[in-house]
C-alpha cells in the first residue's frame, strides 16, 4: 500500500493527495541527456506518482512530451530537480486530481494539462513566466489556479473551456490594453506634432522630440493616417475622421525634423536621424 501525504489549507481541511514515497525508476521509460535524466513515459500502475529526483544517480531534470498521455494517474508530485515539463505532458489525464510542479519550470507548454478534467486546483510556481496555448484546455472542474506576478505572458486560449478566468489572466489583459491605449495615445500626440502644427516648426520638432524621449528612438503613424502622396522629402497625409488631428490634410517635411520614414502597407515609421539616434 502507497503511504500518502496529506497537504491541508488553513481550515486544515485535506486539499491534496500526494504519494510519500518516490515511484521506482522501473516505472519509467527514460533516458540520460547531457544535462540528466529525461522521463519520456509513464509505465507503472501506482495511481499516485512522486517522480524521484534522481535515478541511477542522475537529476530527474525533464518530462516528456505526453509522458502521462492518457493514463488514469489520481495524483503526480514533481520534484524541484525537474527544469522542463514538455507539450501535452498530462494530455486528457482524465483522472488527475492532484498535481505538484516543480518550483524551476519557466513555462506552462502547450497542452500541458488538456483535458483533465477532473483537475479542480493548481498553483503555478514563481518560476513560470509563460503559459502557452490550450495548456489548461477543457479543465472543466478547476476552480481555483493561484498564478504569480511572475507570469508576464499567457495564451488568450490557455483556459478555454474552463470554468474560471485566472485574475492574473484578467491583470494582464489590463494591462496590455492599458499599455495599446497609451501607446495609441502617443502615436496620435506624434502624429499630431508631424501634422498638426507644421505652420511653426519649432513647436512641431520640440513636442516631436520629448515625445518621442519617452518611448522609442521610432514612432509610427498607422494606416488610420493614410498617406496621400510624397515627393523626394515631404509627405502628405490625410488623418481620418475619429483622431485627434481628423478630418485634413497635412504636409510633413521629414527632413526638417531631422527625420526618415520607412513605409510597408499597414504604417510609416519614422526614425530620428540627429540628436542621437539612428535607425
Amino acid at each position: 500500500m502507497i503511504a500518502m501525504k496529506t497537504i491541508t489549507s488553513s481550515s486544515n481541511e485535506p486539499v491534496q493527495f500526494f504519494a510519500e514515497q518516490e515511484t521506482p525508476a522501473n516505472a519509467f521509460k527514460y533516458s540520460l541527456n547531457n544535462k540528466g535524466i529525461g522521463i519520456s513515459k509513464y509505465i507503472g500502475n501506482e495511481l499516485h506518482v512522486r517522480i524521484p529526483s534522481e535515478i541511477d544517480g542522475q537529476p530527474v531534470v525533464s518530462i516528456g512530451h505526453a509522458a502521462f498521455h492518457e493514463i488514469g494517474i489520481k495524483s503526480c508530485y514533481v520534484p524541484d530537480s525537474v527544469t522542463s515539463i514538455s507539450y501535452s505532458a498530462f494530455y486528457d489525464c482524465n483522472e488527475l486530481l492532484n498535481v505538484r510542479l516543480s518550483t524551476n519550470i519557466t513555462s506552462i507548454e502547450k497542452y500541458t494539462f488538456f483535458g483533465c478534467t477532473k483537475l479542480t486546483s493548481i498553483e503555478i510556481p514563481d518560476s513560470v513566466t509563460e503559459i502557452e496555448d490550450y495548456a489548461f484546455q477543457k479543465c472543466t472542474s478547476l476552480t481555483e489556479i493561484i498564478i504569480p506576478d511572475s507570469v508576464t505572458k499567457i495564451a488568450d486560449n490557455a483556459f478555454n473551456g474552463c470554468s474560471i478566468i485566472p485574475e492574473r489572466l484578467t491583470i494582464l489583459r489590463m494591462e496590455e490594453k492599458a499599455k495599446k491605449e497609451q501607446n495609441t495615445k502617443k502615436s496620435i500626440e506624434l502624429a499630431n506634432a508631424l501634422l498638426g502644427s507644421m505652420e511653426n516648426a519649432e513647436i512641431a520638432r520640440n513636442l516631436f522630440n520629448s515625445l518621442l524621449e519617452e518611448v522609442q528612438p521610432s514612432i509610427y503613424i498607422s494606416n488610420s493616417v493614410q498617406i496621400t502622396g510624397k515627393d523626394e522629402k515631404k509627405y502628405k497625409f490625410y488623418a481620418l475622421k475619429g483622431d485627434l488631428c481628423g478630418g485634413s490634410e497635412w504636409e510633413v517635411d521629414v527632413e526638417e525634423l531631422g527625420m526618415t520614414c520607412l513605409e510597408d502597407n499597414t504604417h510609416h515609421t519614422f526614425f530620428r536621424t540627429s540628436g542621437g539616434y539612428s535607425r
